[in-house]
Protein backbone atom coordinates (compact mmCIF):
# COMPACT_ATOMS: atom_id res chain seq x y z
CA UNK A 1 0.00 0.00 0.00
CA UNK A 2 1.03 3.44 -0.45
CA UNK A 3 3.30 4.92 3.36
CA UNK A 4 0.13 6.74 3.62
CA UNK A 5 1.74 9.13 6.83
CA UNK A 6 4.41 10.27 3.86
CA UNK A 7 1.65 11.22 0.95
CA UNK A 8 -0.41 12.98 4.16
CA UNK A 9 3.03 14.82 4.81
CA UNK A 10 3.80 15.47 1.27
CA UNK A 11 0.57 16.95 0.22
CA UNK A 12 0.31 19.18 3.19
CA UNK A 13 3.22 21.07 3.40
CA UNK A 14 2.64 21.52 -0.59
CA UNK A 15 -0.79 23.28 0.78
CA UNK A 16 0.17 24.83 3.43
CA UNK A 17 2.65 26.75 1.17
CA UNK A 18 0.84 27.21 -2.01
CA UNK A 19 -1.75 29.48 1.21
CA UNK A 20 1.93 31.20 2.16
CA UNK A 21 0.98 29.44 5.66
CA UNK A 22 -1.84 31.27 6.71
CA UNK A 23 -5.68 31.51 6.79
CA UNK A 24 -8.41 29.73 7.40
CA UNK A 25 -8.38 26.30 6.16
CA UNK A 26 -11.52 24.08 5.71
CA UNK A 27 -10.84 20.33 6.22
CA UNK A 28 -12.71 18.00 4.43
CA UNK A 29 -12.23 13.76 5.90
CA UNK A 30 -14.66 10.85 6.91
CA UNK A 31 -15.11 10.36 10.70
CA UNK A 32 -14.41 6.51 11.17
CA UNK A 33 -12.16 5.80 8.37
CA UNK A 34 -8.93 4.56 9.56
CA UNK A 35 -6.94 5.95 6.52
CA UNK A 36 -8.57 9.32 6.58
CA UNK A 37 -8.49 9.75 10.15
CA UNK A 38 -4.81 9.23 9.90
CA UNK A 39 -4.31 12.13 6.82
CA UNK A 40 -5.93 14.20 9.09
CA UNK A 41 -3.91 13.72 11.88
CA UNK A 42 -0.44 14.29 9.63
CA UNK A 43 -1.85 17.50 8.51
CA UNK A 44 -3.11 18.58 11.77
CA UNK A 45 0.78 17.81 13.30
CA UNK A 46 2.54 19.68 10.68
CA UNK A 47 -0.19 22.95 10.47
CA UNK A 48 0.17 23.29 14.36
CA UNK A 49 3.48 24.94 13.79
CA UNK A 50 2.11 27.43 11.76
CA UNK A 51 0.06 29.81 13.99
CA UNK A 52 -1.79 31.85 11.39
CA UNK A 53 -3.91 28.88 9.60
CA UNK A 54 -6.86 28.28 11.18
CA UNK A 55 -8.39 24.74 10.50
CA UNK A 56 -11.93 24.37 10.41
CA UNK A 57 -13.38 20.45 10.64
CA UNK A 58 -15.71 19.33 7.87
CA UNK A 59 -16.95 16.24 8.67
CA UNK A 60 -18.51 14.18 5.76
CA UNK A 61 -19.42 11.48 4.06
CA UNK A 62 -17.61 9.29 0.70
CA UNK A 63 -18.23 9.99 -1.95
CA UNK A 64 -18.50 13.71 -4.09
CA UNK A 65 -22.27 15.10 -3.58
CA UNK A 66 -22.41 15.88 0.35
CA UNK A 67 -19.02 18.08 0.23
CA UNK A 68 -20.46 19.87 -2.77
CA UNK A 69 -23.60 21.00 -0.52
CA UNK A 70 -21.44 21.64 2.53
CA UNK A 71 -18.86 23.92 0.41
CA UNK A 72 -21.27 25.97 -1.30
CA UNK A 73 -23.00 26.73 2.57
CA UNK A 74 -18.76 27.84 3.28
CA UNK A 75 -19.31 29.64 0.16
CA UNK A 76 -22.37 31.37 1.44
CA UNK A 77 -21.28 32.13 4.58
CA UNK A 78 -17.49 33.31 3.68
CA UNK A 79 -18.47 35.58 0.39
CA UNK A 80 -15.59 37.37 0.63
CA UNK A 81 -12.51 37.01 -1.48
CA UNK A 82 -10.09 36.18 0.44
CA UNK A 83 -11.90 34.79 3.60
CA UNK A 84 -11.32 31.07 2.47
CA UNK A 85 -7.35 30.29 2.08
CA UNK A 86 -7.95 26.57 1.34
CA UNK A 87 -9.74 23.49 1.35
CA UNK A 88 -7.61 20.47 1.86
CA UNK A 89 -9.61 16.54 1.47
CA UNK A 90 -8.57 13.20 2.40
CA UNK A 91 -8.78 12.18 -1.31
CA UNK A 92 -9.94 13.38 -4.49
CA UNK A 93 -13.03 11.99 -5.27
CA UNK A 94 -14.28 12.72 -1.29
CA UNK A 95 -12.79 17.05 -1.90
CA UNK A 96 -14.13 16.92 -5.86
CA UNK A 97 -17.72 18.11 -4.88
CA UNK A 98 -16.35 21.00 -2.70
CA UNK A 99 -14.33 21.77 -5.85
CA UNK A 100 -17.12 21.91 -8.02
CA UNK A 101 -19.03 24.09 -5.85
CA UNK A 102 -15.69 26.59 -5.50
CA UNK A 103 -15.88 26.94 -9.34
CA UNK A 104 -19.38 27.01 -9.74
CA UNK A 105 -18.89 30.16 -7.63
CA UNK A 106 -16.24 31.52 -9.28
CA UNK A 107 -13.79 31.52 -6.28
CA UNK A 108 -10.96 29.96 -8.01
CA UNK A 109 -8.27 31.88 -5.63
CA UNK A 110 -9.43 29.02 -2.73
CA UNK A 111 -6.38 26.64 -3.61
CA UNK A 112 -7.64 22.99 -3.22
CA UNK A 113 -5.85 19.79 -2.79
CA UNK A 114 -6.49 15.99 -2.17
CA UNK A 115 -4.62 12.24 -2.44
CA UNK A 116 -4.56 9.49 -4.00
CA UNK A 117 -3.76 10.61 -7.95
CA UNK A 118 -6.94 9.00 -8.66
CA UNK A 119 -8.18 10.22 -12.05
CA UNK A 120 -10.76 12.55 -11.15
CA UNK A 121 -8.13 14.06 -8.97
CA UNK A 122 -6.02 14.33 -12.61
CA UNK A 123 -9.45 16.15 -14.07
CA UNK A 124 -9.86 18.49 -11.79
CA UNK A 125 -5.52 19.46 -11.83
CA UNK A 126 -5.60 19.19 -15.18
CA UNK A 127 -8.75 21.01 -16.73
CA UNK A 128 -8.64 25.18 -17.27
CA UNK A 129 -9.66 27.83 -14.56
CA UNK A 130 -9.53 24.86 -12.13
CA UNK A 131 -8.63 25.94 -8.01
CA UNK A 132 -7.26 22.24 -7.74
CA UNK A 133 -3.54 22.94 -7.00
CA UNK A 134 -2.33 18.76 -6.03
CA UNK A 135 -2.56 15.52 -5.27
CA UNK A 136 -0.33 13.04 -3.85
CA UNK A 137 0.45 9.88 -6.00
CA UNK A 138 1.62 6.51 -5.40
CA UNK A 139 3.69 4.74 -8.22
CA UNK A 140 1.58 1.60 -9.52
CA UNK A 141 4.59 0.18 -11.40
CA UNK A 142 6.36 -1.04 -8.24
CA UNK A 143 2.74 -2.44 -6.79
CA UNK A 144 2.70 -4.79 -9.93
CA UNK A 145 6.39 -5.68 -9.69
CA UNK A 146 5.79 -6.68 -6.05
CA UNK A 147 2.93 -8.80 -6.58
CA UNK A 148 4.79 -10.58 -9.39
CA UNK A 149 7.68 -11.20 -6.88
CA UNK A 150 5.09 -12.67 -4.05
CA UNK A 151 3.62 -14.66 -7.00
CA UNK A 152 6.85 -16.67 -7.54
CA UNK A 153 8.00 -16.65 -4.21
CA UNK A 154 4.61 -18.52 -3.29
CA UNK A 155 4.64 -20.87 -6.69
CA UNK A 156 8.58 -21.98 -5.57
CA UNK A 157 7.31 -23.20 -1.70
CA UNK A 158 8.86 -19.52 -0.31
CA UNK A 159 5.55 -17.73 0.75
CA UNK A 160 7.29 -17.04 3.87
CA UNK A 161 9.64 -14.80 2.55
CA UNK A 162 6.49 -12.46 1.45
CA UNK A 163 6.88 -9.01 3.66
CA UNK A 164 3.53 -8.72 5.12
CA UNK A 165 3.42 -5.08 4.36
CA UNK A 166 5.63 -3.18 1.98
CA UNK A 167 4.85 0.46 1.17
CA UNK A 168 5.03 2.13 -2.46
CA UNK A 169 6.91 5.10 -3.71
CA UNK A 170 5.21 8.78 -3.89
CA UNK A 171 5.02 12.23 -5.54
CA UNK A 172 3.20 15.27 -5.67
CA UNK A 173 1.29 15.89 -9.03
CA UNK A 174 0.91 19.42 -9.79
CA UNK A 175 -0.12 21.40 -13.19
CA UNK A 176 2.86 21.62 -14.33
CA UNK A 177 4.10 17.74 -14.11
CA UNK A 178 0.81 17.19 -14.53
CA UNK A 179 1.09 15.18 -18.04
CA UNK A 180 4.19 12.87 -16.66
CA UNK A 181 2.30 12.41 -13.83
CA UNK A 182 -0.98 11.49 -15.00
CA UNK A 183 1.05 9.15 -17.81
CA UNK A 184 3.04 7.27 -14.97
CA UNK A 185 0.14 6.39 -12.67
CA UNK A 186 -2.58 5.67 -15.38
CA UNK A 187 -0.66 5.03 -18.62
CA UNK A 188 -0.36 6.66 -21.92
CA UNK A 189 -3.87 5.95 -22.77
CA UNK A 190 -5.40 8.49 -19.76
CA UNK A 191 -5.91 11.07 -22.16
CA UNK A 192 -8.94 9.60 -23.57
CA UNK A 193 -10.46 8.44 -20.34
CA UNK A 194 -9.98 12.19 -18.74
CA UNK A 195 -11.56 13.55 -21.91
CA UNK A 196 -8.76 15.80 -22.28
CA UNK A 197 -6.45 17.02 -25.20
CA UNK A 198 -2.56 16.18 -23.93
CA UNK A 199 -1.86 19.08 -26.33
CA UNK A 200 -4.31 21.82 -24.86
CA UNK A 201 -3.25 20.25 -21.56
CA UNK A 202 0.71 21.24 -22.02
CA UNK A 203 -0.04 24.45 -23.62
CA UNK A 204 -2.40 25.73 -20.53
CA UNK A 205 0.13 24.68 -18.53
CA UNK A 206 4.23 24.75 -19.33
CA UNK A 207 5.67 20.83 -18.07
CA UNK A 208 8.53 23.05 -16.19
CA UNK A 209 8.64 20.70 -12.80
CA UNK A 210 9.82 17.18 -12.80
CA UNK A 211 7.98 13.93 -11.24
CA UNK A 212 10.25 13.60 -7.75
CA UNK A 213 9.41 9.94 -6.56
CA UNK A 214 10.12 9.68 -3.19
CA UNK A 215 11.14 6.07 -1.54
CA UNK A 216 9.62 5.25 1.66
CA UNK A 217 11.63 3.81 3.78
CA UNK A 218 11.71 0.04 4.33
CA UNK A 219 8.66 -0.95 6.88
Amino acid sequence: SPDSALMSAMVSRTFLQSIDYKGDVYLFWVPGAPLLEGYKAVFEAIASSYPEVIIHEVPTEHGAAKSLTQMQDILTANPEEGSIAGVWGAYDLLISGADQAIKRAGRNEINVIGLDGDRIGFQMLLEEDSPFIATAVWEPLTAGEMAGNAIILAANGRADEIPSSVTLPSWIATRHNGVESAETRWGPGVWEELKLDKDDVIARFPQTQEVQIVQPPAP
